[in-house]
């Protein structure tokens, strides 16, 4: 990550609050894989294709701040099966 993805997760931190950070970061990874591999694999360069990451952070703390307890609330009944 470079330091504006830093940045950027330290005013989602401050906007959200500091409980949200895990799931952002959990939010935003999973779809940067879901994004970055199968257009790294259709790509010729691979695993070397540049990503930006604050779309990703972005868009999971839109998802945590409109949907982070019924996500939470999901997650936790998964966990407890």
């Amino acid at each position: 990550m470079g330091q504006g993805d830093v940045k950027m997760l330290a005013m989602i931190g401050a906007a959200l609050g500091w409980r949200a950070i895990p799931a952002v970061l959990l939010l935003a990874s999973i779809s940067g894989a879901v994004v970055g591999v199968p257009l790294a694999l259709r790509s010729g360069r691979g695993m070397q294709l540049p990503l930006p990451f604050g779309v990703f952070l972005g868009m999971a703390a839109l998802a945590v701040l409109f949907f982070g307890p019924t996500l939470s609330s999901w997650y936790l009944s998964l966990m407890l099966r």
